[in-house]
């Protein structure tokens, strides 16, 4: 969507990104120092800064032009020290969302109308009884975490 020019001359930035070749040459300058003390890194690092001068003051002007205020050559020191130097190269795999187990809906109407009758005493004691009264098992934490969220829920509801 593209905001009027004015809207986006007032629109205020809060995390000002350097561009993707910047961010490459700092990426590939950190791995190739990552193991280096402080003292080499720095000195590596000052070296650095005089070889790529022309791309720093590119990438200057570009922020400036943006308006940042702060001193960009520190924020690309940080980045590639405390970022860079750390980051793993091993491509991770995305963790697989376990399917969502739907409770029982017979259960769910069974207990909002328990906890409707005695949603004054509290979750804890109200779960002692509802299994109790319906032989259920005061250990499963599923159901305990269920009863709990259908406690609260109504509760909320009738403090509206």
């Amino acid at each position: 969507m593209d905001l009027p020019h004015s809207v986006q001359e007032d629109a205020d930035i809060f995390r000002f990104k350097m561009s993707q070749s910047m961010m490459d040459e700092l990426f590939r300058f950190a791995k190739i120092h990552q193991y280096e003390d402080r003292d080499t890194f720095k000195e590596s690092w000052a070296t650095w800064t005089s070889d790529m001068e022309e791309m720093i003051s590119q990438e200057t002007d570009r922020l400036r032009s943006l308006h940042y205020r702060g001193d960009i050559v520190a924020k690309m020191f940080k980045s590639t020290k405390y970022y860079f130097c750390n980051k793993s190269m091993a491509e991770t795999n995305p963790v697989k969302r376990k399917a969502y187990d739907e409770p029982n809906r017979e259960l769910l109407d069974l207990m909002d109308a328990f906890v409707v009758s005695v949603y004054t005493i509290p979750p804890k004691h109200g779960f002692s009884q509802f299994c109790t009264l319906y032989a259920k098992d005061e250990g499963d934490l599923k159901l305990k975490k269920m009863f709990k969220n259908r406690h609260y829920r109504i509760v909320r509801e009738h403090a509206k």
